[in-house]
């Protein structure tokens, strides 16, 4: 700490835990009378030097910096004057340079509070309220190496953090320090760390486990380096944790273990010539109806997504017009709503997952000559997409579709699309934002030039029987949750999944809720996930349970949206959800984050608002709700625009017709 700070009334507690070199003489060349010197006599370890220190400490705002890094001259003054005009802020962070000690070389670290929930990202450059250290206590020794994390987190839950976005601080950074060192086992501590605060599920736990494996398996050179300190510090932990933590790797080894297994039994299946599983399954089909046009489905494992909703829709609106659709993809247990999926489709061939491209090949090339398919429709299946010049190669008289979402996820990403993209007759992009993305790609990734004529726009459509509040009675989800007619509902659909960030909704409702202790709210968070245990631990938190409804998966929202007064969207990455699509149909505005293409649907300030992503995410949305709970008319005049804004051009029919004309088009 530079004692040169403009803000001079502040004390230096220096901690030396037993150092070796000669610290002590050169705080004592100090005399300084607002430096205080403590010597641990035995080594402690940073999480009790710290509490060491902070029990010392009589200052009404507290910070802990290290001996590599400094604090620039206007730092706790600008940190400071931040607390004092923002009573309801207790801990304030900036960005910083970091700077490396060798080189000198600096580079910009922007520190923001949006990604808090999945990685550490605050930074060393903070100040808190004295009010904040009496109530989180001290750093938990447990979770030494991401001590600062655990605290954060703990904190998070009982105040607000905010960024002074400006460089306050620097970093100082060298081969020795411990994120260079140690980087892949702090950020392993760091999963586990998110498990133990809820902001992770167990599966959550082994497939961070399952990374780490990969990547420092145990009996590969130098990995035991890595092993070693995460279980030393896993050993000192809760018996809780320590059963989660074995546990979780007992799961990722049994997958890995279960997939070796079954890709040496395939090769087994092979080298003795015996008929396999899926042979059987294909000589089971039924004969085809030759005068249809017959088209294979290929997903991934079925989850109740917005891709898998929009194959099923052009599905049941192409069925009738000449067609047979068949559906490939990985088995999953059955439950309803799968049920119902499948019923749909005139046959599904359900497999076990196959991460071998050449038997996946065989698989997808015997179901086209046993069922005489066409065309192939396919979405987020990354072997179908590796699969596909073997797949041309051998049935070059089929047409092949690929469905895309989301920029750099699934087809979308460079290593896929360099080895499929040649062999895709047409790539549907449910966005114009998705079509430019991708034609810029292709430009970087030195895709030739024609083949972005093959792609094309065509928006995910919205049934509009089952989305029109003239066609759905008021009032059936409130009665069926008892929720009064006065009690405005605020509503949130999404799978509780990290990307979907529904800790930031129940933020910005705690946020609503302490502006407005008299208005009667109810939040409504419908689906289900990972994160959904979690949500209820942070809710309890809060003591907001009250407030909070959480009806599960539900298979008519449409009656959810036509008794919420608004709908609400914070995810960090995005397409255009069909949420959104279906709550403008039911003429409720939306509130959501600018990401994807979201642009395309919403009018800023006509049918919903647009809010950026960013570490004032809760306050802008919080703002947008407020603005609509006081100005009536407001929120009923963005109502009435809110279902003509996007007719026709999201409708399911709208769709048809364009899926119509596309499989046409490419038999011709």
């Amino acid at each position: 700490m530079d004692l040169n700070q403009t803000y001079q009334n502040l004390e230096l507690i220096i901690v030396d835990d037993c150092s070796t070199d000669n610290t002590a003489e050169i705080v004592k060349s100090y005399t300084d009378p607002r430096i205080q010197y403590i010597h641990n006599t035995v080594n402690l370890r940073l999480p009790n030097s710290l509490n060491v220190g902070f029990r010392h400490a009589q200052g009404e705002y507290l910070t802990w910096t290290s001996d590599d890094n400094q604090y620039l001259p206007t730092a706790l003054e600008e940190m400071l004057h931040f607390l004092q005009n923002r009573p309801g802020i207790d801990f304030v962070y900036t960005d910083m340079d970091v700077i490396d000690l060798f080189t000198g070389k600096k580079t910009f670290k922007a520190c923001t509070h949006w990604t808090f929930y999945f990685e550490n990202i605050i930074g060393a450059s903070y100040l808190y309220t004295r009010k904040v250290y009496e109530t989180i206590g001290d750093y938990d020794p447990t979770f030494e190496w991401v001590e600062d994390y655990d605290y954060w987190l703990r904190i998070e839950k009982k105040f607000n953090m905010r960024r002074l976005p400006k460089v306050l601080y620097l970093y100082g950074n060298h081969p020795q320090s411990l994120t260079s060192l140690k980087t892949y086992s702090v950020s392993f501590l760091a999963d586990i760390l998110r498990f133990h605060h809820g902001y992770t599920s167990f599966d959550g736990l082994v497939d961070a486990v399952g990374e780490f494996i990969l990547r420092f398996l145990p009996f590969k050179k130098g990995s035991w380096q890595m092993w070693k300190p995460v279980i030393q510090k896993v050993s000192h932990m809760g018996p809780q944790l320590k059963k989660a933590f074995w546990g979780a790797i007992i799961c990722s080894m049994r997958k890995k273990i279960f997939t070796a297994f079954n890709l040496v039994w395939k090769k087994s299946l092979k080298l003795f010539g015996k008929k396999s599983d899926f042979q059987n399954i294909l000589s089971d089909l039924p004969d085809v109806d030759t005068q249809k046009i017959q088209v294979l489905c290929i997903t991934s494992f079925l989850s109740m997504g917005g891709s898998e909703k929009v194959m099923e829709e052009i599905v049941k609106g192409l069925s009738p017009k000449g067609y047979d659709f068949h559906l490939f993809c990985f088995k999953r247990d059955l439950n309803d709503w799968i049920k119902n999926y499948l019923s749909h489709f005139r046959n599904f061939i359900g497999v076990p997952a196959v991460y071998d491209v050449d038997i996946y090949a065989k698989q997808v090339i015997g179901i086209i000559n046993q069922l005489k398919i066409s065309i192939i429709i396919l979405t987020n299946e990354h072997m179908a997409y590796k699969a596909i010049p073997k797949i041309k190669e051998a049935c070059p008289g089929v047409k092949i579709i690929d469905i895309i979402h989301l920029e750099k996820e699934g087809g979308t990403r460079k290593h896929l699309s360099l080895i499929a993209a040649p062999y895709l007759d047409r790539r549907v992009c449910i966005s114009h934002h998705l079509m430019a993305h991708m034609k810029e790609e292709y430009r970087t990734w030195g895709i030739p030039a024609n083949l972005t004529e093959r792609l094309l726009v065509i928006h995910n459509g919205t049934d509009l029987t089952q989305f029109s509040p003239e066609k759905i009675p008021q009032g059936r989800f409130r009665a069926q949750h008892q929720i009064p007619e006065n009690v405005k509902i605020i509503s949130f659909a999404a799978r509780m999944a990290n990307e979907k960030t529904p800790f930031i909704f129940v933020d910005i409702a705690r946020s609503i809720i302490a502006q407005n202790p008299s208005i009667p709210l109810r939040f409504v968070m419908a689906g289900n996930g990972p994160l959904w245990g979690n949500l209820l631990s942070k809710i309890k938190d809060y003591h907001l349970e009250n407030y909070f409804i959480f009806p599960g998966v539900l298979t008519d929202i449409a009656e959810l949206l036509r008794d919420s007064y608004i709908f609400v969207v914070v995810s960090t990455r995005e397409g255009i959800p069909l949420s959104i699509q279906e709550s403008l149909f039911m003429n409720i505005p939306v509130i959501s984050t600018r990401v994807g293409a979201i642009h395309e649907i919403i009018v800023d300030g006509s049918n919903g608002f647009l809010i950026n992503r960013d570490e004032l995410v809760v306050d802008h949305a919080t703002s947008k709700i407020q603005y609509l709970l006081e100005q009536h008319q407001e929120h009923q005049r963005m109502a009435d625009n809110c279902r003509k804004s996007i007719y026709p051009e999201f409708s399911n029919e709208f769709m048809h017709q364009r899926y119509a004309h596309l499989l046409k088009e490419v038999l011709r």
